[in-house]
């Protein structure tokens, strides 16, 4: 192998988009933080687990050698991290996975009901995130706020841990119609 290739680390890699990885971090930490204060215990544990961001670091790097023009590229490599981190929570689920990374899985520390809920919710996070530029009149945007802080009410704090799969799939569903999509049963 090359010299100068072997000595390349992740770290190397990134250096060129060092600041726009932190704000990935910070903007996936939006992303995930919403109106519901049952997931906050759920979604800390999550961005603790976060990894190497390797796929928000190509994507970054792919804007950059095309010219940089694309205004929302730190959110749209949150948004890649976000379907990312969505499947591992999903995978560990369906693996009964204890670890991860070194640390407990969502699986493992809640329950399976909430890390596939949670799993759930990243993917309808990512895809509302996605719709976002078509959706910002300012009256539409307080009308769904509301309808969303309301529904989120009724899972507030450790009750969210054990509230019915049906009723948060029931949620979910109305937020990915509300993003224009569907939630298949």
């Amino acid at each position: 192998m090359d010299s100068q290739v072997a000595g390349i680390t992740l770290r190397d890699v990134q250096r060129p988009v060092a600041d726009e990885l932190e704000r990935v971090v910070e903007e996936l930490a939006r992303l995930v933080t919403g109106d519901f204060p049952g997931l906050a215990e759920v979604t800390a544990h999550l961005l603790r687990m976060c990894g190497k961001l390797f796929r928000p670091t190509l994507l970054l790097l792919s804007h950059r050698a095309v010219g940089g023009a694309e205004p929302r590229a730190v959110t749209l490599a949150a948004v890649v991290e976000l379907i990312h981190l969505a499947t591992l929570v999903h995978d560990d689920s369906v693996d009964h996975s204890v670890l991860r990374r070194g640390q407990p899985t969502i699986n493992a520390l809640f329950s399976h009901q909430v890390a596939v809920i949670m799993g759930d919710y990243l993917y309808s996070r990512a895809i509302i995130e996605l719709d976002v530029p078509r959706r910002r009149d300012p009256q539409v945007m307080r009308a769904r706020a509301n309808v969303k802080r309301a529904r989120a009410q009724r899972f507030s704090g450790r009750r969210f841990l054990h509230a019915d799969r049906r009723s948060l799939r029931q949620l979910l569903g109305e937020l990915a119609r509300e993003a224009g999509g569907h939630v298949q049963r």
